[in-house]
């Protein structure tokens, strides 16, 4: 039987461990298999509310590139990656959507924990790699009209360099409430 120091010691580090992942008081609502095709119609049929994706990223030579991510075409959910850059699109063309860059965000080879989240009443997008708000940015017209189509989407397929080796984790109509804040300084 741990006495109470140890039992504080051990809860203060265990609610240190949570906060360090962007979706810690989160509810997944939707999981999937790297390399699945994502049916997006069945999945997600309302795409006009919030959503939060993580993942898991794995860069595994000099020059990653592809899209770990792709759901939708025209209104649609997609992050790229070139060399040490990530690019994230969410909603539809022009004033409709938002693209956000994060230079430098996966700097070497290794493992790196990916966090989406998009808020479609306002049109704001927020990308986070290992718990750091690298890229935030907001649609011309402040909402999304949805956040994707019925178009099926690809999750971990026709990467170089690269793999998804995590599930897809999926968080319906949430965002974190770090939405507008980076975990750490």
């Amino acid at each position: 039987m741990p006495t109470p120091g140890e039992a504080r010691a051990f809860h203060s580090r265990e609610r240190v461990r949570s906060q360090r992942t962007v979706v810690a008081e989160l509810f997944r609502t939707h999981s999937f298999e790297p390399e699945d095709v994502i049916p997006t119609a069945t999945a997600f049929p309302y795409r006009t509310g919030d959503v939060t994706f993580e993942f898991e990223l794995t860069v595994t030579g000099p020059a990653p590139a592809g899209d770990p991510l792709q759901i939708g075409s025209g209104p649609n959910v997609t992050l790229s990656i070139s060399g040490t850059d990530l690019t994230l699109h969410v909603g539809g063309a022009g004033n409709d959507g938002v693209d956000l860059t994060a230079a430098d965000a996966v700097p070497a080879e290794g493992k790196y924990r990916i966090a989406i989240a998009a808020r479609a009443g306002t049109g704001e997008a927020r990308l986070w790699v290992n718990g750091r708000l690298l890229a935030r940015g907001q649609s011309v017209d402040e909402d999304f009209s949805e956040w994707s189509n019925d178009v099926d989407g690809a999750y971990g397929v026709g990467l170089t360099d690269a793999a998804v080796t995590s599930l897809l984790s999926v968080y319906m109509k949430q965002v974190p409430r770090h939405f507008n804040e980076s975990l750490y300084t």
